[in-house]
């Protein structure tokens, strides 16, 4: 997907007062003092050009990744130097924290970085997202395409409580699920790193059964 958003910081009187501006201002400051970093907090106001393509009144999830390119600015706009995809993923995951109800982290890494994610937690303080360093190979990477549903009615954190539901109800068939889909994950990076196409497609409609199963799959 070569689609992104640009984000231009300059300086101004002053600095809007909405939440999720004081609340990068805050973490990013926090942050240079704690890393012992030079920079001045100036006041700045900002703007977005964004290809980002817009499906009636609904933004496509650009929401995500406009935390993270106005991160990246702020960042640069307060010490004069560009900073890693790590450093403004993990600012922009705590400033989605201070913003959404729960974030799962996965929108701003997938924004952030690029190219293939994974994530692993085998408990809440093990909780990551990485980037992968695996290409996804042009035949595979041009039948891909995205569908854009409109808005659900369950959230990504009730559909997450709802596995959680299953697997206090069921723990048994929620650790066979589970183990399937470790396994469909570890297909899938098999299919990009053979570049076969069939392999993949068969390990995504196993993986979207295994996820409906779950309980993780909005109804609509």
């Amino acid at each position: 997907l070569d689609i992104r958003i640009t984000c231009v910081v300059s300086p101004s009187d002053r600095t809007s007062d909405d939440v999720r501006t004081q609340a990068i201002i805050a973490i990013i400051a926090r942050y240079l003092r704690h890393s012992k970093s030079e920079y001045t907090e100036r006041p700045f106001q900002y703007s977005f050009h964004s290809t980002i393509p817009k499906s009636g009144s609904a933004i496509f999830h650009s929401t995500s990744a406009e935390v993270v390119a106005l991160v990246s600015a702020v960042l640069y706009f307060f010490t004069q130097k560009e900073h890693t995809a790590d450093v403004i993923n993990t600012i922009a995951y705590e400033v989605e924290k201070k913003v959404r109800l729960r974030p799962l982290g996965f929108a701003n890494t997938a924004s952030c970085t690029g190219g293939v994610i994974y994530c692993r937690k085998e408990f809440e303080f093990l909780k990551g997202i990485y980037q992968l360093f695996v290409k996804i190979p042009r035949a595979i990477e041009d039948t891909l395409f995205i569908v854009y549903i409109g808005e659900t009615e369950e959230t990504g954190q009730e559909l997450t409580q709802a596995v959680g539901m299953l697997y206090k109800k069921n723990s048994h068939k929620a650790e066979i699920l589970l183990h399937e889909m470790e396994k469909c994950t570890k297909r899938m990076v098999v299919s990009f790193v053979k570049e076969d196409l069939s392999f993949f497609q068969d390990t995504v409609v196993k993986s979207q059964i295994l996820l409906e199963r779950l309980g993780g799959v909005p109804v609509k």
